[in-house]
């Protein structure tokens, strides 16, 4: 049982109430539970709204009809921020709806401060009248998160469907337990969030002094007293004046991994491969890896060698990390680039370095429709301009941010 289902049951069994009689649920969420708790589906005790993007001609930054939420990032802080405002809405969340991430990320729950429009990456959910304290529904959820975690799927972005919302598994005491058990972790979780805040705000100064270290390091080096020139791209600004400004293709092989084929999860040739979701930022993910049948000409064109780096092309568009070796053969899909050095020219973690402060710096923000998963072509990857110290030099800056950015 997960540790979420632990404060729904254990807690509430020891804290609350013990209970003479308990059933097993046949789920892997729960266990047991008491005896006279019923076990329904969500659809059976609350209104799933599923969200839809609007026409672009509807919407504006300019406080024009309805804030809508498109749901990706939208979930940092105590109420959810809207991207932008839109008339002829078809899909509304209503104050003191609970909204829930559809895809990337999945499962992140908030509750609608006022009226929203939804697009696609949430959908809206509110009680049925008499069924399910609203408040209960909410720590619900949270322990029925992971099921939706197990069953999402996608190539270059998690996702679930209404029918798997739908279907998640509920379980609901009478109206009186549901009060009290939602006292009770009302209480002992607020005591965590405010520990958790504190934390998190400790994280976050540690990551803005990190980030300030690796961009100083990738932008003006390691010697303060460099002489230095204007690069020529905005956002970069000025370099010491030895480095070299070019565009990624002139430095560093661009490819693509292959295409996912379901037709060829069976063949002569099974290996592993790694999808967008297991490439976070320098970290692989190497457990539990999906296969599929690779071509010979599929071999030579996408097996994986020591320290090439690997940039995502969807979701969190440039995340990168470096591939350690950590499988003798290992390939991976279409959503991920493979950069590789030309022979004798670049330190890959050094570019892991770029890659990771373009994207804090929002370079790789694509322009257009807001409602768009951002996507980093090829085409666009190759022709992005960035400063290149000496190889020497390169490897210098990499030792020191290793040592210093894990301090």
């Amino acid at each position: 049982m997960s540790e979420t289902g632990n404060r729904m049951t254990v807690q509430s069994r020891h804290a609350l109430k013990q209970y003479s009689e308990y059933k097993p649920t046949g789920l892997a969420t729960y266990d047991r539970v008491p005896a006279h708790w019923q076990m329904v589906r969500l659809k059976y005790v609350a209104r799933i709204n599923m969200g839809q993007s609007p026409d672009s001609g509807d919407c504006n930054l300019d406080g024009d009809g309805l804030p809508f939420l498109q749901g990706n990032g939208e979930f940092g802080s105590t109420h959810p921020a809207p991207n932008m405002f839109c008339t002829n809405l078809r899909k509304l969340a209503r104050a003191g709806d609970l909204l829930l991430s559809v895809r990337a990320p999945v499962g992140q729950l908030n509750e609608a401060d006022q009226d929203y429009g939804i697009g696609r990456g949430l959908c809206a959910i509110a009680p049925k009248q008499a069924a399910i304290r609203k408040r209960f529904l909410w720590h619900l959820l949270h322990v029925a998160c992971p099921e939706l975690h197990r069953v999402a799927v996608g190539s270059t972005y998690d996702a679930v469907s209404v029918e798997q919302i739908s279907g998640l598994p509920c379980l609901i005491p009478p109206d009186r337990e549901q009060e009290r058990i939602t006292s009770f972790l009302d209480r002992v979780t607020g005591k965590i969030d405010a520990l958790m805040a504190k934390k998190e705000r400790l994280i976050a100064l540690l990551e803005e002094k990190r980030v300030a270290l690796i961009n100083r390091g990738v932008t003006c080096g390691l010697n303060p007293t460099v002489p230095m020139k204007d690069s020529g791209i905005s956002w970069l600004g000025q370099i010491p004046a030895h480095w070299a400004v070019a565009p990624v293709y002139s430095r560093y092989e661009v490819q693509l991994g292959k295409m996912l084929d379901t037709a060829k999860i069976t063949g002569q040739h099974l290996a592993p491969y790694l999808r967008n979701v297991d490439v976070q930022w320098d970290r692989v993910n190497v457990e539990d890896l999906p296969e599929m049948d690779f071509s010979e000409s599929d071999r030579k064109r996408c097996l994986l060698r020591l320290g090439d780096l690997l940039v995502c092309e969807g979701g969190e568009v440039g995340r990168a990390a470096v591939w350690k070796g950590d499988l003798p053969e290992c390939y991976y899909q279409k959503a991920i680039h493979r950069l590789r050095p030309y022979k004798g020219c670049d330190e890959p973690r050094f570019m892991f370095y770029v890659l990771y402060n373009a994207a804090q710096l929002g370079v790789f923000v694509a322009e257009g429709n807001p409602n768009t998963i951002d996507h980093l072509t090829a085409e666009k990857l190759r022709a992005h301009r960035f400063a290149f110290p000496p190889v020497p030099e390169q490897q210098a800056i990499v030792s020191h941010l290793d040592r210093r950015s894990q301090a």
